[in-house]
């Protein structure tokens, strides 16, 4: 009982804090489609695997209704991301990794387009590319990634999201 008491204040203080990141963001509804995305990603990471597809769907809705906010973008890539892990796992399908895997990048990668100083969305960039790169081209490879993620850390010092 107390792990879902500290589970649930925990995921509160998240929610208030990825509101508070949200907050540059007009529009009412957009601001919902954030929260909610925040909360799959949470329930994620807790091993509620079936919400990916639905994580991903409203997110790929979003993103074609506004396809010129990087907030949008930048969820979006941490959705294919989520959907690419989920393919690996045990119950997963394999072979959806690699479309996800390259979705995620491109939609982050929109993000960064749409707003260079998006610190969420390079860090995350930053860090799929050291991984894929120190994975083909060794340990030396992963400069670049690392360096968009030291660039993030700089944009936003104070977010966490961008320091894990």
């Amino acid at each position: 009982m107390n792990y879902l008491i500290r589970l649930s204040i925990k995921v509160a203080i998240l929610l208030a804090m990825a509101s508070a990141a949200f907050a540059q963001t007009t529009d009412a509804a957009t601001k919902t489609i954030l929260q909610r995305a925040m909360a799959y990603q949470f329930q994620f990471r807790v091993g509620q695997t079936d919400v990916v597809p639905d994580y991903v769907a409203m997110l790929e809705e979003a993103t074609k209704a506004d396809p010129e906010n990087a907030e949008l973008w930048n969820a979006m890539g941490v959705a294919y991301l989520a959907q690419a892990a989920r393919a690996m796992m045990p119950s997963g399908r394999p072979a959806d990794a690699l479309p996800a895997m390259q979705r995620g990048p491109a939609a982050l990668d929109r993000a960064l387009q749409l707003n260079p100083n998006h610190a969420e969305a390079l860090a995350t960039r930053g860090g799929v590319q050291a991984f894929m790169d120190m994975f083909h081209k060794g340990p030396a490879g992963a400069g670049e990634g690392i360096a968009k993620m030291n660039r993030a850390i700089v944009l936003g010092p104070t977010s966490r999201r961008v320091r894990l």
